[in-house]
């Protein structure tokens, strides 16, 4: 992967980005201001899809839009053939307005309101990450109402321990807990409205410890593997967040 500052040069004492001016820039549209490199994004866009492609064709990485969610960005990101996660209203719309299907979205996040999950429901997403117990009979009650089914992964935590950050264990706030995994995919397979998809896990953004994402992989294998022993249950994905 590139360095940003190969995108960037001097001459005659002025920055150039990606060949443009950016005293120009800065002159046009006055400071403070903020500028991305479109090859640049275009680029790590390509790496990420590359490095799984690279050993497994049937990956798809998903751009989670709280990263960056310019519009104009998205569009780059979807260009390069990346699919997306939303984690709000806002953000499902701006997905959908950039040219994303519903197939090719993810709804994540602890925080969704009913209006939101209906309209994720409606529009038949490729699936909503579950957070709770409340939220999977939450969805299950919406789903009757509007006479559908609703796909869900459930997010559970990996108790995996990140060099930076705690996010995949039990002390944080997001997901089912190791002894509940079992009774959650159950309640699921017992609900009407519900239609299981896979499994989701996040040990935290911006990793670069290569043995937290392969402790973290096998340990969601380890759990796809237990749920299929225990209940004959064979998910459709691993989503090892990101």
């Amino acid at each position: 992967m590139k360095s940003i500052l190969d995108h960037l040069r001097i001459e005659d004492n002025k920055l150039y980005l990606d060949n443009i001016d950016l005293l120009d820039i800065a002159n046009k549209y006055g400071t403070p201001v903020v500028v991305f490199s479109e090859s640049r994004i275009r680029e790590n866009a390509k790496d990420v899809s590359d490095a799984f492609k690279k050993y497994y064709n049937k990956s798809y990485v998903y751009y989670a839009l709280k990263a960056n969610s310019i519009l104009s960005i998205i569009k780059i990101i979807k260009e390069e053939g990346l699919r997306c996660e939303v984690a709000s209203y806002g953000e499902l719309f701006k997905a959908l307005r950039a040219g994303y299907k519903a197939n090719e979205i993810i709804f994540n996040g602890p925080g969704k309101t009913l209006n939101e999950l209906e309209n994720a429901i409606k529009l038949d997403i490729h699936c909503i990450n579950v957070d709770s117990f409340y939220e999977l009979k939450l969805l299950d009650s919406i789903a009757e109402r509007l006479k559908t089914k609703v796909k869900v992964s459930l997010r559970i935590v990996p108790e995996i321990i990140s060099p930076i950050l705690r996010t995949g264990i039990s002390t944080s706030k997001f997901g089912f807990e190791k002894n509940e995994i079992i009774k959650a995919y159950r309640l699921a397979l017992n609900l009407k409205g519900i239609e299981i998809k896979g499994i989701h896990a996040h040990f935290g953004s911006q990793i670069s410890d290569i043995n937290t994402w392969i402790n973290g992989s096998k340990a969601l294998v380890n759990i796809a593997n237990k749920i299929y022993d225990e209940l004959g249950l064979e998910l459709e994905h691993v989503n090892i967040g990101g």
